[in-house]
C-alpha cells in the first residue's frame, strides 16, 4: 500500500489511469442525475464542502491538464505516513480464553449494577409536526411498459427507451439461481459467478477489467444475474463486452485461486457478523431440505473442495439463454439497439436447464435455537414460514407488513419501531413477513439486538406484539399503508436498472402491462377483515423458531 501511494505521488496516475478515472466519474455523475434523492444529498453534501450550489452540475468541467498535478499534491498532502494509523485486534490465545471470561462477566455485573439504578418513568413524547402533514393524492403517472421481442436464438428481451439520462443498464435474468447447485458443492453458482469479469478468451486476466473501465462501465455478476451499466454512445462494445461475459470466460487457473481466497475470506467475515448470519440460520430452520435453504456463498469446506472443471461445468448449464430474460433500458432505439443484439447475442446457445421440483413446506413447529458467538449484544429473531408471491393473500400481507414491519418502505410509525421507542429494549428492531417470497413461499423474519441482561424481557415483549397483532387494526393504519405503497409505486422507475428489473418482476409472474395502473384500487379495495384473516393464518406464534445469537 505504501509503495503504492509513495509511486503515485512520485509519478502520478498514467493517462490510461486517469482516462478510466474520468470516464468512470462520468458514470457517477449520470448515475446521481437518476435519482432525486441522490441529487439532493449530493448537492447538500457539496454545497457544505465549497460553498457552490451549482457544484454537481459543474465539477466534471475541471480542467484535464491539471488533474496529475492535483492528484500528485492531495496525495502529498494527505496521505502521509504522519497521518496514518494502523489497527490490529488480535485472536484471544486459548490460555488466555478463561481470563477473558472472568473480567467479561465483571463488566457484565457492572453493567446490571449501572442499568438497576436507571429507571424510564415517562413515556417517549409523541410526534407534533407529523400529525400536522396532510397526505395528497397521487398526481398522475404515466408508467412505462416495455416493448418484449425476441432473438433468433430464443432469448426474451424487454426493451424500453428512456431518453432522460445518456446511458443504457442490461440486466438479465438466468433460470439458475443459487439453489440450483448441487447439495454437496453449495456455492457453487456464486463462485462460477464471482469470476465471470476475471478475464475472457480476447481479454485475458485483468485486460478485460481494464476495457470496462476504460469505457466508465460497470458489471455485476451474481447466481441468476448479470448486468452492465454503460453510455449510450458506446453502445456497440458494451453489447460485444456483455456477450463476450456470457460466451467466452476463460476461468484461468490464478483467477480461480485468487477468487477462492476472496470467497473465503468472506464467508469466515460472514459467520463473525451475527446481524448477517441470522438470516441463513432462519433459512435452515424454515426451509430444511427444500433448495430455498442454501447459503449463496456455500461454506469453507465446500468452496475449497471446488475444482475448476467444476466452474467451467456450471458456466456450461447454468449461463443459458433458454427461459432467460434480458431486459435492456437506456437512451437507444430499437431500430439502433436490435441489430446489435442479434449479432451479439442472437447466436448465444446454450442447454435446456430442468426445473426444479420444490418440496412442499410445512410451517414449523414452535422450537428455541441458540447460536453462541463472544458477542456482548444478543441478536434474537423470530422466524416462520410465510406465502408465495402469487398467492392470493400477498396484497393482505403486504399492507400489514407497512403496518407491523415498517415494510419496504421502513415506516417509522410500524408496530415494531414504536415498540422500540416505547420500551427502550432495543437497540434497533424490522423485518419483514415476506422476506424473499418468491416463487416460492417466503419467510417471516424478525430481527432485532438487544443487550443480554434484557434479553427475556425483549423476547416477551415481541412475542406479545406479535400475538396481538390483529386485534387492533386501526383504519388509520391501513390507509396510511395504502398510500404509502401506492405513493411508492413511481420508486419501481426512477433509474433504469430499477426500470428493468420492474419489468422483469412483470414477465416472470405474468403480470399484466397495466398492473401498475390498476394497482392503487387493488390495494384501496383490501378491508380490515380481510386483513385481520391473512395475518391470523400466517403470523403465528406457536409456528414461530426463536433465534438467540451472542454469549448465551
Amino acid at each position: 500500500i505504501h509503495e503504492t501511494i509513495a509511486a503515485l505521488k512520485n509519478n502520478g496516475p498514467s493517462d490510461e489511469e486517469l482516462q478510466r478515472a474520468i470516464a468512470k466519474s462520468k458514470m457517477e455523475y449520470l448515475s446521481v442525475l437518476e435519482s432525486n434523492q441522490k441529487q439532493a444529498y449530493v448537492i447538500g453534501q457539496s454545497y457544505l464542502a465549497t460553498g457552490d450550489d451549482q457544484f454537481l452540475f459543474t465539477y466534471l468541467d475541471y480542467p484535464k491538464e491539471q488533474l496529475t498535478s492535483s492528484i500528485q499534491k492531495i496525495i502529498a498532502q494527505h496521505l502521509r505516513p504522519s497521518g496514518m494509523h494502523k489497527g490490529t485486534i488480535l485472536p484471544i490465545e486459548s490460555q488466555d480464553a478463561q481470563v477473558w471470561l472472568d473480567l467479561q462477566t465483571v463488566s457484565d455485573q457492572e453493567d446490571e449494577r449501572i442499568l438497576k439504578g436507571i429507571k424510564r418513568d415517562l413515556p417517549v413524547e409523541q410526534g407534533a409536526q407529523v400529525h400536522t402533514i396532510a397526505v395528497q393524492q397521487p398526481s398522475k403517472f404515466t408508467f412505462p411498459r416495455a416493448e418484449k421481442i425476441m432473438l433468433s436464438n430464443g432469448l426474451t428481451v424487454l426493451y424500453y427507451h428512456n431518453p432522460n439520462i445518456a446511458t443504457i443498464d442490461f440486466v438479465l435474468m438466468l433460470k439458475a439461481k443459487n439453489y440450483y447447485d448441487p447439495e454437496s458443492k453449495e456455492g457453487l453458482n456464486n463462485f462460477m459467478s464471482s469470476l465471470l469479469d476475471e478475464g475472457t478468451k480476447n481479454h485475458p486476466g485483468s485486460e478485460y477489467s481494464r476495457v470496462l473501465e476504460s469505457y466508465g462501465m460497470t458489471v455485476s455478476c451474481s447466481p441468476g444475474y448479470i448486468t452492465l451499466n454503460a453510455l449510450s454512445s458506446d453502445i456497440k462494445p458494451a453489447c460485444e463486452l456483455f456477450a463476450e461475459l456470457l460466451t467466452q470466460a476463460a476461468f484461468e487457473e490464478n483467477a480461480v485461486e485468487k477468487v477462492r481466497t476472496q470467497i473465503i475470506s468472506d464467508i469466515k467475515d460472514y459467520w463473525d457478523t451475527p446481524s448477517e448470519f441470522a438470516i441463513q440460520l432462519a433459512r435452515e430452520q424454515i426451509y430444511g431440505h427444500h433448495p430455498y435453504h442454501k447459503n449463496n456463498a456455500g461454506s469453507l469446506k465446500s468452496v475449497a473442495a471446488l475444482t475448476r472443471t467444476d466452474l467451467l461445468d456450471a458456466y456450461k448449464r447454468f449461463i443459458t439463454p433458454h427461459e432467460a430474460i434480458l431486459a435492456v433500458v437506456g437512451d437507444i432505439t430499437k431500430e439502433d439497439l436490435l441489430p446489435l443484439l442479434e449479432k451479439n447475442l442472437g447466436k448465444w446457445q446454450g442447454p435446456q436447464l430442468p426445473s426444479i421440483s420444490f418440496p412442499s413446506l410445512a410451517a414449523p413447529i414452535k422450537k428455541q435455537l441458540i447460536h453462541k458467538i463472544n458477542r456482548d449484544q444478543i441478536v434474537l429473531c423470530f422466524a416462520g414460514l410465510s406465502i408465495a408471491r402469487d398467492n392470493p393473500l400477498f396484497d393482505k400481507l403486504l399492507l400489514f407488513d407497512q403496518i407491523f414491519t415498517g415494510g419496504v418502505l421502513g415506516a417509522m410509525s410500524s408496530r415494531l419501531f414504536q415498540l422500540r421507542e416505547q420500551s427502550g429494549l432495543f437497540y434497533t428492531i424490522g423485518g419483514s413477513l415476506l422476506h424473499h417470497a418468491d416463487e416460492q413461499p417466503g419467510m417471516v423474519f424478525v430481527k432485532t439486538i438487544v443487550s443480554l441482561d434484557r434479553l427475556k424481557e425483549a423476547e416477551s415483549a415481541i412475542l406479545e406484539t406479535i400475538a396481538h397483532a390483529a386485534d387492533s387494526i386501526e383504519p388509520e393504519e391501513v390507509a396510511q399503508a395504502q398510500n404509502g405503497l401506492i405513493n411508492a409505486m413511481v420508486d419501481n422507475f426512477e433509474s433504469n436498472r430499477q426500470i428493468a428489473a420492474t419489468f422483469m418482476l412483470l414477465e416472470r409472474f405474468k403480470l399484466p402491462a397495466d398492473y401498475f395502473d390498476k394497482r392503487p384500487e387493488q390495494l384501496l379495495k383490501v378491508g380490515i377483515p380481510e386483513i385481520k384473516e391473512a395475518v391470523k393464518k400466517n403470523l403465528v406464534p406457536n409456528q414461530l423458531i426463536t433465534i438467540k445469537i451472542g454469549r448465551i
